[in-house]
């Protein structure tokens, strides 16, 4: 089934406002107890001009004793200084905004597996919807939902640099990769999927030579 591209626009449309309801707050408040722990990091920021925990650069990323993944909390204080809201206001304002971020780098990463709009549809539907997904941009500070909505934009960027190799994909796939770096520390298993994606590169040139030199057994 092929749609055409104002329905599928039309349909994306929709898909974002229905998680922005799904996402209006229902408490009074930020939730979780990572949400507060980096709210006092952003706070500290703003109320000291800088980041008191950063003393190497790799503190940025949490690789340094003290140090804490630094992303969450400068984005939140960048996010209540230029806006001139209290934190707990920035942290509602970057939630509901996180959430269509996340759908719309699930659907760009589903078309670059296959150019396919239901598919895309279908796919940022379900990463919309995901339970961990959903939890972490409700009103919540936690640094997984910034990690969470750029993820699909990384491997959104590694794909495309994989078939089209440019300055500017690998511009997007390093600059990804750094902030889902200073983001959280499960960017650690970004090199489990990097090895995986080698494994399967691997395999499918092996393939391409076993039909070449096998036609009758491999193809």
């Amino acid at each position: 089934m092929k749609l055409g591209r104002r329905p599928t626009l039309a349909l994306l449309a929709s898909l974002l406002v229905f998680n922005l309801l799904l996402r209006y707050p229902r408490s009074g408040n930020e939730i979780g107890v990572d949400s507060f722990f980096i709210h006092a990091l952003a706070g500290a920021i703003l109320d000291n001009g800088h980041a008191e925990w950063i003393l190497n650069p790799l503190s940025y990323f949490g690789w340094y004793p003290l140090s804490y993944p630094s992303a969450g909390p400068f984005y939140l204080a960048s996010v209540g200084s230029l806006s001139g809201l209290n934190l707990e206001a920035a942290i509602l304002v970057v939630s509901l905004m996180l959430g269509p971020v996340g759908i719309l780098g699930a659907f760009v990463m589903a078309r670059e597996f296959r150019d396919d709009n239901v598919l895309a549809l279908f796919v940022a539907l379900i990463y919309g919807l995901a339970p961990r997904f959903l939890s972490f941009t409700l009103w919540s500070a936690s640094t997984r939902n910034l990690f969470m909505a750029l993820l699909p934009i990384l491997i959104w960027a590694v794909l495309r640099n994989y078939r089209r190799r440019s300055v500017p994909n690998a511009a997007v796939m390093a600059v990804s990769f750094m902030i889902l770096a200073a983001t959280h520390r499960l960017v650690i298993l970004i090199f489990v999927v990097a090895l995986a994606f080698l494994f399967a590169i691997i395999v499918q040139v092996v393939l391409r030579i076993l039909r070449i030199r096998a036609p009758k057994i491999f193809l």
